[in-house]
């Protein structure tokens, strides 16, 4: 391992100075060479994020499609239950209908007839 030099890091004179390469560790170095790698690093850190965000929203999208796709046939099975016991409903109120003027026929020749 190199020995720490203050003098390196800390120079007396206000001038800027960089301390000799073999005491630079590898990713100065690379930062040294390639001025926009950091912002470049970032921006793919950041688009990574994003990827991860985007991930996780779309499988709470395909979450919320089935949810909603399920609740839809369920709607509409009961809708159609529903008709169906609708025309039941006036199935028997025609048959109750009928019956009705059947006896009031009945009723009104049984009174003709003991007229």
């Amino acid at each position: 391992m190199v020995p720490f030099r203050a003098a390196f890091f800390f120079p007396q004179n206000k001038k800027k100075t960089l301390p000799p390469l073999h005491i630079l560790a590898p990713q100065e170095l690379e930062g040294l060479s390639d001025p926009m790698r950091k912002d470049v690093s970032q921006v793919r850190k950041k688009i990574n994020a994003i990827n991860k965000e985007l991930m996780s929203l779309g499988h709470t999208c395909q979450k919320k499609e089935k949810e909603y796709r399920d609740a839809l046939e369920a709607f509409n099975e009961k809708n159609r239950e529903k008709v169906q016991l609708m025309a039941k409903l006036m199935e028997l109120v025609n048959e109750s209908e009928k019956t009705k003027m059947k006896k009031l026929e009945e009723l009104s020749k049984n009174i003709q007839s003991l007229k």
